[in-house]
């Protein structure tokens, strides 16, 4: 931005992030564990913009004007904040999903449907009454901080 910018008024300002600002930020559509999701860029995009391997998944549509954004404005943590926000989302919900599908397929090898009372019940069967960390198990600690609590 030319330095008589500054000068205009701020509704006459063109700021950087105004060129992705109607650009669709909704990823509501990746929780769906059950459809097949494919990428929105293909691969001679990610490779033309330089998108390194481990940022290439559903969420690299928003990824690549985020880190255009980001070069042009410095790196300055109070500018690109839509995109930012709009690719956090993206990845939590692209998260939600794997982790669906995993959790769905867990169940399914060891013959437990995905109702939430079998899981708790199925889980159980593999606890250890030696386990320090479950909270089940006490060990004798009043207070679990190491002393009993009549010490003091």
């Amino acid at each position: 931005m030319p330095l008589m910018d500054y000068f205009e008024p701020p509704e006459r300002r063109i700021r950087i992030e105004d060129q992705w600002k109607d650009m669709d930020l909704d990823s509501e559509y990746l929780r769906n564990p059950t459809m097949k999701h494919e990428m929105k860029v293909s691969e001679r995009d990610c490779v033309r913009h330089g998108v390194p391997h481990y940022l290439r998944n559903l969420c690299t549509h928003i990824a690549i004007p985020l880190h255009k954004c980001r070069r042009l404005t410095w790196y300055a943590p109070h500018r690109c904040k839509d995109l930012q926000v709009g690719y956090t989302r993206c990845l939590n919900n692209d998260g939600y999903r794997v982790r669906a599908m995993v959790s769905r397929r867990f169940y399914e090898l060891y013959g437990v449907d995905d109702g939430h009372d079998h899981k708790k019940n199925f889980l159980d069967q593999y606890r250890s009454p030696h386990n320090p960390l479950d909270p089940a198990n006490h060990h004798g600690h009043g207070g679990g901080h190491g002393h009993d609590d009549d010490h003091h």
